[in-house]
């Protein structure tokens, strides 16, 4: 039962890797390399900015381009998903509650134990 138990948390945690390693090249390959600091510059949220000609625009806030580099560079591990989750919360504070429930959520289930994966 030991060893079908640990098989069963091995294959989950492969599984939730090699999903987001999916998704992250399917994401990477739509955004070419040009194009890839725009698209991080047009993100949903953002705090206005402006220059000396009264143009004003929204930029994504600092941790954005912090947290797509952390994606990029690193595998998807409990420690990453925490750092994330924490810069995601620093850039959004009025909605830090809420992401901090979500970013617990995803960090529970890539905890590797059975009921955790299942839960």
């Amino acid at each position: 039962l030991r060893d079908s138990m640990k098989s069963f948390e091995r294959h989950s945690f492969d599984r939730i890797k090699s999903d987001w390693e999916e998704a992250k090249a399917q994401i990477m390959g739509s955004v070419s390399p040009q194009r890839l600091g725009s698209v991080m510059a047009s993100g949903l949220r953002g705090v206005p900015v402006g220059d000396a000609a009264g143009t004003f625009a929204m930029a994504a806030p600092p941790q954005d381009a912090m947290i797509i580099d952390m994606l990029m560079r690193e595998p998807l591990t409990q420690p990453l998903v925490q750092r994330i989750g924490s810069l995601s919360c620093e850039s959004c504070s009025p909605y830090r509650g809420e992401l901090e429930e979500c970013w617990d959520i995803v960090s529970y289930v890539l905890e590797p134990s059975p009921v955790k994966v299942v839960c």
